[in-house]
């Protein structure tokens, strides 16, 4: 197998150098890759590679950080992580909806649609990465989402370079850490019988976008009850919702609001008409 460029036994001088070269046109490469295919600017800047002790290492990590185990089909058993905040993937998947807002979103967990989402965006993510790297470029592929410590299995025996890079948007900067083993990962590759596909692009992200499914639900009114209210409800007892019958309610898509419409029905069933989208916020 022909050595990666990040082989420790390589002079560390050299390693640091090779890899620093790759990661730095990676982020040179990261804002025209991802304007051709999001509705939206962003861009990587490397800030730091090191060498580390892989489990000190995960332990630094922010509390927010989601990991992704990424392989290369080409080395099979080596595996590398890239942790990225919560909050950081949560503005990128909303701007993949169109939605990119100002600043952070708050840390939650990913809902249903999200996590759908993630498939389309990792590859899209990665894609600076592969295609920067020196030879032929390899296919990487990301697992699941799950805790860094959990997904990050380095050896702890072994050497491994630990990368920060800051991606910035419209939102601001936040940093995504990528940590890989020192020695042979991925392979450069010297077959031609295997090929990357390649990330989606814009047009066949949409279309696979507009089969996700997603509920729509709407919300007919609330109430504010005390403890004691709640415990003495029984069948017959009328509640007076905070909602005027002379004004629309509002409906969600996935859990957010996005519309705002009128109730009625056709024939048997009950209905609504769309009045307005919700006006987003940032």
């Amino acid at each position: 197998m022909t050595d990666s460029p990040f082989d420790f036994r390589k002079p560390a001088a050299a390693k640091d150098r090779t890899a620093e070269e790759w990661l730095g046109a990676a982020c040179r490469l990261s804002a025209k890759l991802w304007t051709s295919r999001w509705p939206f600017s962003a861009e990587l800047k490397l800030t730091q590679i090191e060498a580390v002790d892989p489990p000190t290492f995960l332990r630094t990590l922010p509390e927010s950080s989601v990991g992704f185990a990424i392989e290369s089909a080409h080395a099979i058993g080596r595996i590398a992580l890239l942790a990225v905040e919560r909050p950081l993937l949560l503005a990128l998947l909303a701007g993949l909806l169109g939605e990119l807002p100002i600043k952070l979103p708050a840390d939650r967990e990913f809902t249903a649609v999200e996590k759908s989402l993630l498939e389309y965006l990792m590859p899209q993510l990665l894609e600076p990465l592969r295609t920067a790297w020196p030879g032929e470029p390899p296919t990487l592929a990301a697992s699941a989402p799950g805790s860094p410590r959990a997904i990050g299995k380095l050896p702890a025996s072994e050497p491994a370079l630990a990368a920060s890079l800051e991606l910035t948007g419209k939102f601001g900067s936040r940093p995504m850490f990528l940590l890989m083993p020192a020695v042979n990962w991925p392979a450069t590759i010297a077959s031609d019988e295997v090929r990357s596909s390649g990330p989606f692009d814009r047009t066949e992200m949409e279309s696979a976008l507009r089969e996700l499914p997603l509920e729509f639900s709407v919300t007919l009114g609330r109430v504010r009850l005390s403890l004691g209210q709640l415990l003495a409800l029984k069948a017959g007892d009328v509640l007076i919702l905070e909602q005027r019958v002379a004004d629309p309610l509002p409906a969600q898509v996935g859990g957010s609001e996005r519309f705002i419409v009128w109730p009625g029905a056709i024939g048997a069933s009950q209905a609504v008409q769309i009045h307005a989208p919700r006006k987003a916020t940032a």
